[in-house]
């Protein structure tokens, strides 16, 4: 019943972002709800769960963004063993997770930019930097709404 429960927060993460994500947009900039999901998914489970979960959820990103297959499968599933790795330095608290999703949301844009300027050949900007910083300070603030939710979710044992 757990994993359904967060396969379907996955799901609904995933509509948000694909479906209705000019909704939440804000001057050209979208949050990366699954990579928070993603975050606070590992900040309870183990580093293998995290994995999995960070793999189902890029997979399925991949698979309707129409981009290039496995990049976005890669880059979550070393977010979630990084984030679950590194739960071990933190208590859980509300400026950890937030810290977590900034920094995790730089790590991630600047992975996902490396492998596609290896396999697509395309150059970062200054402009892109900018607007990686934008994307970490919104899904920042997105951590700062949900954390309430999540912060009594049961907490699974190593």
């Amino acid at each position: 019943m757990y994993w359904a429960i967060w396969v379907g927060i996955v799901i609904l993460c995933l509509v948000l972002q694909t479906v209705y994500g000019n909704i939440v947009t804000i001057c050209g900039i979208k949050p990366d709800f699954l990579l928070v999901i993603i975050i606070f998914f590992a900040f309870r489970r183990s580093t293998f769960e995290s994995g999995i979960i960070g793999f189902i959820a890029g997979i399925l990103q991949d698979s309707l963004s129409g981009d290039i297959l496995g990049i976005n499968a890669f880059t979550k599933l070393i977010m979630g063993l990084i984030a679950s790795t590194i739960k071990k330095m933190y208590a859980e608290n509300l400026i950890s997770i937030l810290l977590s999703i900034f920094v995790l949301t730089l790590v991630q844009s600047l992975l996902i930019f490396a492998l596609q300027s290896i396999f697509v050949k395309s150059v970062v900007e200054i402009s892109t930097m900018n607007r990686i910083l934008l994307i970490a300070l919104y899904n920042t603030v997105i951590g700062i709404l949900v954390f309430p939710i999540f912060h009594n979710a049961k907490r699974g044992e190593e």
